[in-house]
């Protein structure tokens, strides 16, 4: 086959979630897939982020709307056997195109508006009705995002294919070259970490009155919250929050950090929370337990789903059920070494390569 990927995502400045997930599913893709042809297309270099000889890059000039009108025009023209698209986009092609298949991350925007921009959620709703609609078939990361689409569109189930995805064992590979730099960042106290990006979605001011009850309430003076991400929609009131909270000089922002970095704080933190509202995957939670942490999320959408039994689970609504759970794992060292090893089994489960091999059935029997 010759497959068309849309990799505009991975040229772009910043990002997280669906830039990581466009990167290494299409490292993995090239890893594993040594019989098909692979053809990016962008509208900036991106030969450097993905080292391989298989692969043929498409490169356009910047425009306004590309998904829409370069992509469209020169990936028709190009007459690949499939398209994978994987955002939850689709282009507006002329009749006859090739079969495409999209990624549908989560369905936030529909759950949550609030936590939205009039403007993104706007466009949200539009791209991803038209992706699920107009697609041959929909990669998802969870059975809750697949729910999800079949509940607010009514798409049939067997257009649905979930695909979970794994973790980066070039993060788990890292050097531990910034180590001594993340214990300066934390004075060398112990530190609960974050991973995300700073938005209402992700429950942050709940998790930082959850961190002040346990400072109160617990042998925990020296204990640190460390966020690690980017600002991402309606943070400023987040920002306010913690810059008004009575622990605010033990809450510590790192803006979005990767690489070297962030596989540092991974390593050293005591344990990991994610107590967010809602997550297609939650991929900071796996990423998390490949480095043996203990973790505690949320028991909803997807984030149960992917932890399994590994974590200890909380109500996201109960800012007491948080803190107590955090007050456990903090003074339990043994409760934290059981999880840690439950962490690592359950991170055994799930890599990139699985993904692709899934991803790439679904390609094939297109």
């Amino acid at each position: 086959m010759k497959i068309a990927f849309y990799a505009n995502e991975i040229a772009k400045e910043g990002g997280f979630g669906v830039k990581t997930y466009s990167l290494e599913i299409i490292k993995s893709l090239l890893e594993i897939d040594k019989d098909n042809e692979y053809v990016l297309y962008s509208d900036k270099d991106i030969a450097g982020k993905i080292l391989s000889e298989r692969v043929r890059y498409e490169v356009r000039k910047p425009k306004r709307f590309w998904a829409f009108s370069v992509f469209a025009k020169e990936v028709c023209s190009d007459k690949p056997d499939v398209i994978f698209m994987p955002i939850q986009t689709f282009p507006f092609f002329g009749r006859n195109h090739p079969k495409t298949v999209v990624t549908v991350h989560d369905l936030a925007f529909l759950l949550f508006p609030r936590h939205f921009t009039f403007f993104r959620r706007k466009m949200l709703e539009f791209h991803t009705r038209r992706a699920v609609r107009l697609s041959d078939k929909i990669i998802v990361p969870s059975e809750a995002t697949k729910r999800d689409i079949i509940h607010f569109y009514g798409v049939k189930e067997n257009k649905i294919v979930v695909v979970y995805h794994g973790f980066s064992q070039n993060l788990l590979e890292t050097k531990k070259n910034r180590d001594e730099s993340v214990l300066k960042i934390t004075g060398h106290n112990p530190y609960v970490l974050f991973v995300g990006s700073i938005q209402p979605r992700k429950n942050i001011v709940s998790l930082v009155r959850a961190f002040e009850i346990m400072k109160k309430n617990g042998d925990n003076a020296d204990l640190k919250l460390v966020l690690c991400g980017g600002k991402g929609w309606l943070y400023e009131d987040i920002y306010k929050e913690i810059a008004e909270s009575p622990c605010s000089k033990d809450i510590l922002f790192t803006g979005s950090v990767k690489g070297d970095l962030l596989a540092a704080f991974y390593r050293n933190a005591l344990f990991f929370v994610m107590p967010s509202l809602y997550e297609g995957f939650g991929l900071p939670v796996l990423e998390a337990m490949s480095f043996g942490l203990p973790v505690i999320c949320s028991n909803n959408s997807s984030l149960g789903e992917v932890a399994g039994d590994a974590a200890l689970l909380i109500d996201p609504y109960r800012i007491s059920d948080i803190g107590e759970k955090m007050g456990i794992l903090a003074a339990d060292k043994e409760l934290r070494v059981q999880l840690s090893a439950k962490s690592l089994e359950r991170a055994k489960d799930l890599s990139w390569k699985k993904a692709a091999r899934e991803t790439l059935k679904v390609l094939g029997n297109l």
